[in-house]
C-alpha cells in the first residue's frame, strides 16, 4: 500500500499546484508521477513470447522458481511491447515449444519457460 500525503489546507477541486505528489514525495528534479493500474487479457502463447522475445529481459533457469520475478518480468514486457510484438512473438515461441523452428536450447528454455507460466498464471498451451 501507498502512503498518502494529507495536506496541510483545504484542497479544491483545481489541478494541484506544479510538482506536487499527492502519493508521496518526489525528489526535486524528479517529475510527479502517480501510479496507474491496468488489466490486460493475455493467452499462453502471448505470456511465453513476451517472457521469451521482449528485449531487455535477463531469465535465468533459477529466475523460472521465483513466481514474483515472472510476474513482474511480464509486467515489464507489457509495458515495453506492442500488440504486433505481442502477438509476433506468441506465434514464434509456439513455433519453438512446437518443436518446428529454433535450437535444442532455445526448445529446452521455452518448455521450462512454459511451465513457469503454467504455474505461475495457471495457464496452458
Amino acid at each position: 500500500m501507498m502512503h498518502g500525503t494529507i495536506p496541510a489546507q483545504r484542497v479544491s477541486s483545481s489541478p494541484p499546484p506544479a510538482r506536487t505528489d499527492l502519493f508521496g514525495s518526489p525528489h526535486p528534479t524528479e517529475d510527479v508521477r502517480v501510479p496507474i493500474q491496468l488489466t490486460a487479457c493475455v493467452s499462453f502463447a502471448e505470456i511465453l513470447g513476451l517472457l521469451t522475445y521482449t528485449g531487455g529481459l535477463d531469465i535465468r533457469y533459477a529466475d523460472l522458481n521465483d513466481d514474483a520475478f515472472v510476474r513482474e518480468t511480464l509486467r515489464f514486457a507489457l509495458l515495453v511491447s506492442d500488440h504486433c510484438n505481442i502477438e509476433h512473438s506468441a506465434v514464434r515461441a509456439m513455433a519453438v515449444l512446437d518443436g518446428d523452428s529454433g535450437t535444442a536450447a532455445e526448445f529446452e528454455f521455452v518448455v521450462c519457460l512454459g511451465a513457469a507460466v503454467t504455474r505461475v498464471f495457471g495457464v496452458t498451451a
